[in-house]
């Protein structure tokens, strides 16, 4: 069991913590030589999760896409997930009332 404490609310860190697509453990040799800033891994994301990195438009969205190689029996149920990228909180909750998006982190 992990416990987290924060000095105040934080709500955004309980959904990364939920939904592991929005974070990532890599492989130490990936970040080992060079800048951080300027690896390519950057770009082009690596992991094992139920997901695979997609596509990334700058300032526009996220596309994860299912990777078939996942060891969970018939999962991911998903075929892709688009983390689209919004401006404010008034825009998120525009798109979520207008059924645009599913989740959006105040």
């Amino acid at each position: 069991t992990a416990v987290f404490k924060f000095a105040k609310p934080t709500p955004f860190q309980l959904i990364r913590n939920a939904l592991p697509a929005l974070s990532s453990v890599v492989p130490k040799h990936i970040y080992e030589v060079g800048k951080i800033a300027e690896n390519p891994a950057n770009n082009a994301p690596i992991g094992t999760g139920p997901f695979k990195f997609g596509e990334h438009k700058a300032g526009q969205y996220y596309r994860l896409t299912k990777n078939t190689d996942y060891w969970g029996k018939d999962e991911p149920y998903l075929d892709e997930i688009i983390y689209q990228v919004l401006p404010d909180r008034t825009s998120a909750a525009s798109a979520l009332e207008a059924e645009e998006i599913q989740l959006a982190a105040f």
